[in-house]
């Protein structure tokens, strides 16, 4: 800080000396005679002198003040371009980091990409060969050294294809598979070439679909080739298989067709014939034989319901106890009346061994036994011999396995032929279908159930000498109490036509049904009986008739399908009627609807029982008697 002019030369003056300036010697008393003017001249020149000074000095004091500010100003500046550097720094490095980081990241990408690459080459099932745009082998898959069987050492980098593919064989596929490429090197074309060969040289050919695709960079240019060779062996053959079933099915439908129309003939014919003819003994023959017809036409039906629900995957057993004996009374009882037909000799030999009572699906058992002897009988000649046998395996924890044997001395089967008894729409040739008939499907069915049961089926056979079909089954073993009250208690007598009216007369039940003739059929089987029957042509008639009167009706025979309200619904409104009657009256269903989930969708409707159609007259009695005539003991 400058301190003031005056202060400092009032200092100058009291020590007599001048900054900057020598001091004049002053007279002592030796001088006293040096005049007193000239002493204040002398002081009034240093005074002024001291004076330039300072004003010189302050001066400089402000230049040096403006330099200081022009270096502040300097200072300032060069701050803020150290700051603006340093901030700049900073972003560069921020970009260069975050260049990194995305280097790095699409490092790690690309490697990702190239591991799944590989995996997905390694993996294939394709041969993959890529050339280099000169036609020389630059990569290629794990598959080629194992399909042409060579070691997992084996170079191809940086050969030619002809080099690889090197068998006699496969000369005329790698010249077609050169020009391809050469078309695609210099055309960018793509080619596809289908060839049978035997890459590895083991004797099997295999069919290939192999595709030369061009490879080109974003600019166009072509780089290389890829060469993609394709095994559609399986395919191939599933292909076949389909057009050969596609065929079966086609044969089916026609042999379905004569099938069906030969008993429809029949049963037409006969109704005429019956209705012309002049005698009661004309007219029973023609309906003996149109009952013979239509009981052949509905196994036809049957065969092709079966078919379609194995193949729906719907096909399920109805397991319960049964006596065996009776079981093979049945078989025998059917197969005699074909084997007499044809004076044929058919025995029957039985394991003591196996026991009485068992538990499974004694229905489905009946239908693989007579289909066996159905066409053990058929495909026998007259006179010919049939034997029917049955062999207990083994019995554990209350399961028995048992063996069955159907025998015949008929015509036999091929090898060949042996091939397709087992597969649906099939018989073993087609010229059998014309001579002996049949739909082709028993055997398959058969195959299914027996399956179903815990089994396995297969057979045995010589052209000229006959054939044996065998299979096993896997049943529960049970006892005689088992039986009581159900229909194969052996024990339990037959009620005749009289018991039966005893039970049934004055009873009343509700039809609900709408077509006429099924209508007709149900009150002409049934009144003889004695039962009172009334009529509803559908469901909303049968819930009006149960409403006005409850307490009129011991049973309702419910149709399923029917117009304005079908049986399952005209079903859950009675079983909603504010009456207790309507709660536990019996409904059973009398419908064409057979399936296993149309017979729950009844139960879960609130229906009792269920009788298909077409009906057989002594399960509808049979029913009748157990819901409303009582049970027979």
């Amino acid at each position: 800080m400058l301190q003031n002019p005056t202060n400092i030369n009032t200092m100058e003056l009291q020590t007599g000396e001048s900054p900057g300036v020598t001091s004049p010697h002053i007279a002592t008393e030796d001088t006293n005679s040096a005049e007193p003017q000239t002493r204040a001249e002398n002081l009034s020149v240093h005074g002024k002198d001291l004076s330039t000074q300072i004003e010189d000095l302050h001066v400089e004091l402000e230049d040096l003040h403006a330099q200081l500010k022009a270096r502040d100003k300097a200072v300032n500046r060069l701050n803020r371009e150290i700051n603006h550097l340093k901030n700049a720094i900073q972003q560069e490095k921020a970009i260069a980091e975050a260049k990194a980081n995305q280097q790095i990241a699409r490092t790690q990408e690309q490697r990702e990409r190239d591991k799944y690459l590989q995996m997905i080459l390694a993996s294939s099932h394709n041969i993959i060969v890529l050339l280099d745009n000169q036609g020389y082998i630059a990569y290629y898959t794990s598959r080629l050294l194992k399909e042409i069987d060579a070691p997992p050492d084996t170079m191809f980098s940086g050969q030619r294809l002809v080099n690889v593919f090197t068998r006699p064989e496969q000369v005329e596929m790698v010249t077609q598979l050169n020009q391809a490429v050469e078309r695609g090197m210099h055309q960018n074309e793509r080619s596809e070439l289908n060839a049978l060969c035997d890459l590895d040289g083991n004797g099997t050919k295999s069919n290939y679909k192999i595709f030369i695709t061009p490879m080109t960079d974003t600019e166009g240019n072509n780089e290389g080739i890829m060469v993609l060779f394709h095994d559609i062996t399986d395919l191939q053959q599933a292909r076949e298989n389909a057009e050969a079933a596609s065929r079966a099915k086609s044969e089916f439908l026609s042999n379905m067709s004569h099938e069906i129309r030969t008993p429809m003939n029949a049963i037409i014919g006969l109704s005429v014939l019956g209705a012309e003819a002049q005698t009661i003994e004309q007219k029973n023959e023609a309906l003996a034989k149109i009952i013979v017809s239509s009981e052949y036409l509905l196994n036809i039906i049957n065969d092709i319901l079966d078919m379609s629900k194995i193949e729906a995957k719907r096909y399920e057993l109805s397991p319960h106890y049964f006596g065996f004996q009776k079981l093979i009374s049945k078989v025998q009882t059917i197969g005699q009346v074909k084997v007499d037909e044809k004076n044929q000799h058919l025995s029957f030999v039985v394991d003591k061994n196996i026991p009485p009572v068992l538990y499974g699906d004694d229905q489905r058992l009946l239908q693989v036994l007579t289909n066996l002897l159905s066409n053990a009988v058929k495909f026998t000649d007259n006179s010919g011999f049939i034997s029917v046998s049955a062999k207990l395996l083994d019995v554990v924890a209350e399961k028995c396995l048992i063996e069955f044997n159907v025998r015949d001395t008929g015509i036999g089967i091929s090898k060949e032929q042996q091939k397709n008894l087992f597969k649906a729409f099939v018989q073993a040739e087609s010229s059998t279908s014309r001579k002996y008939g049949g739909t082709g499907l028993g055997l398959a069915i058969s195959k299914n159930i027996v399956e179903s049961m815990g089994g396995r089926i297969w057979q045995e056979s010589e052209v000229g000498k006959g054939s044996t079909f065998s299979f096993t089954v896997e049943l529960g073993v049970g006892d005689k109490t088992k039986l009581a009250g159900s229909s194969d208690d052996a024990d339990k007598p037959q009620l005749t036509d009289a018991e039966i009216e005893s039970r049934l007369k004055g009873k009343s039940i509700l039809l609900a049904e709408d077509v006429d003739i099924n209508k007709e059929i149900v009150f002409a089987l049934l009144e003889p009986y004695g039962l009172i029957i009334d009529w509803a042509k559908n469901g909303v008639e049968a819930v009006g008739l149960v409403t006005a009167d409850p307490d009129r009706y011991d049973l309702i025979l419910m149709d399923m399908q029917m117009p304005e309200m079908d049986g399952l619904e005209a079903t859950r409104q009675i079983r909603k009627l504010e009456n207790n009657r309507s709660k536990d009256m019996p409904i059973v269903a009398m419908t064409a609807n057979v399936f296993k989930d149309d017979i729950d969708a009844c139960m879960t409707a609130g229906m009792n029982d269920h009788l298909g159609k077409p009906l057989d007259f002594t399960t509808v009695l049979s029913k009748l008697i157990e819901h409303i005539g009582g049970t027979h003991t």
